[in-house]
């Protein structure tokens, strides 16, 4: 087997975008790759090909041609053409209709994913998980509405209050604070906390983990030299969860319901929505803050819009990977988002409980 240049940079490194350009280029890249096609392409590499037609002369090329890009360190250009010239004609259809399907991955995770005001409000509770939520789902859906309010009373059937704070006829139960809780109570918050940290924790480790193989176990046919392109992708999901959370607070005013704490404590994290404190949410009027706000509401709309544009070119143009490993790196994305959806929609439940709207006044 050949000599490896330098190891895999570690997962963090990827995580956090490390721009490997060409001048910095190993051959990580060839260390692994996907298992359907493997051991064909470590074949080529090594010069012992036996799954496709091919010469001696042609696999001795392939094989000099890595140990040069290697010592040039410009990127992989020369090993790329010579191997997709071994390759046959049906595998190179094959592999791009993988490309098809890991670039409708991203419109795929958004359907499925949350929308950035529920993602923000679910952050203003409960903001650690809230963020694992986000990178478990690193896709996000725009709100069904234009305006915050709006998304959010279409989305979320909250109670609504007038502007004595009286609760209106028909708008939900009565939300109390006081009571104390019980030992089932306690065990019932502590075995649903763990739950929801160890699915979350489960499903971002999980993204963590595919991601990581997308950066060095395929290789990307427009950057070759380039890694970090699907953690960039991911990566990104964490500035729109906090600017999602940071519009929720310039455009409501969050404040304790009568009778409850008035400030957010650290162990509100670790308690489900259904059992925190209420609270009562206020449209701010319309100052400085909510335009801030609206600013930042009207980039996130652009902003998912370009996020899912850069997911499907960092995914669609991955190469040297088959069909049927296409098909389970969508599944491995959509089961860590389909458990993060049950635990969002489980804490939305709650929220509908311990929140409430005041009328407030609207843009002039």
């Amino acid at each position: 087997m050949r000599q490896r240049q330098a190891k895999s940079f570690p997962l963090l490194a990827v995580l956090c975008g490390a721009p490997v350009t060409e001048a910095a280029w190993t051959t990580n890249q060839f260390d692994n790759f996907f298992p359907a096609w493997s051991h064909g392409l470590h074949d080529l590499l090594d010069g012992v090909w036996d799954g496709f037609t091919s010469t001696d002369t042609k696999l001795e090329v392939c094989r000099n041609r890595l140990a040069y890009d290697a010592s040039v360190g410009r990127g992989p250009y020369w090993t790329v053409e010579c191997m997709l010239q071994e390759f046959p004609e049906f595998r190179k259809a094959e592999a791009a209709s993988a490309s098809v399907i890991l670039g409708l991955l991203p419109s795929v995770l958004s359907q499925l994913g949350p929308t950035t005001a529920q993602i923000g409000l679910l952050g203003s509770r409960r903001p650690l998980l809230a963020l694992l939520l986000a990178l478990g789902a690193p896709s996000f859906a725009r709100p069904t509405s234009q305006g915050y309010e709006t998304s959010l009373r279409d989305e979320l059937p909250f109670a609504t209050l007038d502007m004595q704070g009286q609760q209106k006829e028909g708008s939900g139960g009565a939300c109390g604070c006081g009571r104390r809780r019980t030992k089932s109570d306690r065990a019932r918050i502590i075995l649903t906390d763990l739950i929801e940290y160890v699915f979350a924790l489960a499903a971002a480790a999980n993204v963590a983990i595919v991601t990581y193989k997308l950066c060095f176990w395929a290789i990307e046919g427009f950057a070759l030299s380039v890694v970090f392109l699907p953690a960039l992708w991911v990566l990104l999901a964490i500035p729109i969860f906090i600017v999602s959370v940071l519009v929720i607070y310039g455009y409501f005013q969050i404040r304790p319901d009568d009778g409850c704490p008035a400030q957010w404590h650290w162990y509100d994290e670790l308690t489900p929505c259904r059992d925190q404190p209420c609270v009562k949410l206020k449209p701010r009027p319309w100052n400085c803050r909510k335009q801030v706000a609206t600013a930042l509401a009207w980039c996130l709309h652009f902003g998912i819009v370009l996020h899912g544009v850069l997911g499907t070119l960092a995914l669609a143009g991955l190469i040297f990977i088959s069909a049927l490993d296409a098909v389970v790196i969508v599944l491995y994305y959509v089961a860590s988002a389909v458990v993060c959806k049950f635990i969002i929609a489980y804490e939305l439940i709650g929220l509908r409980t311990k929140m409430r709207f005041e009328s407030g006044q609207q843009r002039p």
